[in-house]
């Protein structure tokens, strides 16, 4: 081999085994429950696949913990708050700030609110599972019933479609938002109980609380456009009013959002034919894509009401 040549493998050989010191010494200081970094100084490496697999294999040989991934990412950005001074209870002082704030104002009186989104306890996650359960079983019933009916009797049924707006809120001790949609339905109806289709094209504007524990910490913005359906039931109408549950799920077009989902029951001043005008109280889940390092502070359940309005024929 020419000098020249054996200069030029020599001095790789040297960075190849500097990388190696570097990134073994930043994961060995990392304690071995992964709770937080001690180093002074955050350093970053990168490398290609064949590299980092190689990397990885010579760490655990010398018996380093390795940490990849959503967790790797989660300890990375809590030592960069670390190191600037802003790291409180996992959150950046002004988020902290931020939740504190919104605690104290949901309670009214200067002390914080009782979290509905965790817990054993937790009321949005209880009313959006008895409201599911309660449409999904009614409506395999009612259109079992209709059916069967249709069969014997002929069509005795009468059809509805409808076309409104409606507007709601929703939130916790910590997390907030709002929606607001364009609601399209369609079913058929007997005597005072009927059931079908109900869907919502609309936006969405929330902020969530994500987990420091098991991602990056602080709150994420959502501001944008999303689209539902499911099956309606109508129960009691009588006159011009009416009661109706609903069970809907779809998605965003945000990247972080996984699903959308709404359980609610409502009230309406509906004539037959006509404008109607109703209220209604439920259950919002948005669940976003932990494969993105993305995890709730809480059960992705929130409480939910609102107002709608709109023509029924």
């Amino acid at each position: 081999m020419q000098p020249k040549h054996r200069l030029v493998l020599r001095q790789l050989v040297w960075l190849v085994l500097i990388l190696v010191f570097q990134r073994a010494e930043l994961w060995a200081k990392a304690q071995a429950d992964g709770s937080q970094l001690v180093v002074s100084k955050v350093q970053t490496l990168q490398l290609d696949t064949q590299q980092a697999r190689q990397l990885r294999m010579d760490l655990e040989a010398q018996g380093a913990q390795v940490i990849e991934g959503p967790q790797a990412q989660a300890l990375y950005d809590r030592q960069l708050y670390a190191q600037a001074g802003q790291w409180d209870n996992g959150y950046p002082p002004e988020r902290e700030q931020k939740r504190e704030a919104q605690a104290r104002s949901s309670s009214g009186n200067g002390f914080p609110a009782p979290n509905l989104g965790s817990g054993g306890g937790d009321g949005a996650a209880v009313l959006f599972v008895i409201i599911g359960l309660v449409v999904v079983f009614a409506f395999v019933f009612y259109a079992a019933y209709y059916l069967g009916r249709q069969v014997v009797y002929g069509n005795q049924s009468r059809g509805w479609v409808e076309l409104g707006l409606g507007g709601w809120a929703f939130g916790n001790s910590t997390e907030s938002g709002n929606m607001t949609a364009l609601r399209l339905g369609l079913g058929q109806e007997i005597r005072s109980n009927g059931w079908g289709l109900a869907a919502e094209i609309g936006q969405i504007d929330a902020t969530l609380d994500l987990d420091p524990e098991e991602s990056t910490g602080g709150q994420i913005d959502l501001k944008g456009a999303y689209a539902i359906v499911g099956p309606r039931i109508t129960f009691g109408h009588r006159g011009n009013s009416l009661w109706l549950m609903e069970l809907m799920a779809g998605t965003s077009e945000h990247q972080e959002v996984e699903v959308v989902a709404k359980a609610l029951i409502g009230y309406r001043f509906q004539p037959p034919r006509g404008l109607y005008f109703g209220f209604s109280l439920g259950s919002l889940m948005v669940s976003l894509k932990k494969d993105l390092g993305l995890v709730r502070q809480q059960n992705p359940y929130n409480l939910l009401g609102g107002l709608e309005t709109g023509v029924h024929f």
